[in-house]
């Protein structure tokens, strides 16, 4: 049985941005400011939000290892700072690209068989939100906005 959307935000709600952000207070991410962590977060909850939209609704497990994901991919590159200074948007896209689609194997496997048993008729819904997740990060990364450009 489906269930209506209304009933699967009621029994499925997303995380607090604020709260979330906090499970990653201490961890050894030293490129990236608290600052910054919240506002990746936010932006990953927030593009989930959106494709709840046209049909996905994340696991929890499943958003938290996409939080993790863009939060460490962003730190391995040395933080925001860095990436707008030295790397071309485009290596950005290319080498967050590699990465993502090689992580989340399983998890589009799993959202792509969900879509085909549903009967649904766009099946590769959780390859949308993650490009989706990747663009805004990119560009939210290079155009001026109040929480990644305060240097």
């Amino acid at each position: 049985m489906r269930l209506p959307k209304f009933l699967k935000n009621i029994f499925h709600p997303l995380p607090n941005p604020q709260s979330e952000a906090w499970k990653f207070f201490e961890s050894p991410l030293p490129f990236l400011p608290f600052q910054h962590i919240q506002e990746l977060v936010r932006l990953v909850i927030d593009e989930a939000r959106k494709s709840r939209k046209f049909g996905l609704y994340l696991s929890k497990e499943h958003l938290e290892k996409e939080e993790l994901f863009f939060l460490a991919i962003i730190n391995r590159m040395w933080g925001v700072w860095h990436i707008r200074k030295i790397i071309h948007p485009e290596d950005v896209r290319r080498l967050i690209s590699d990465l993502m689609w090689e992580h989340f194997k399983e998890e589009i496997s799993y959202y792509f068989l969900l879509a085909q048993q549903q009967k649904e008729a766009v099946l590769n819904k959780y390859n949308c939100h993650l490009e989706c997740v990747r663009e805004r990060l990119i560009r939210e990364i290079y155009t001026p906005n109040k929480k990644f450009h305060t240097d």
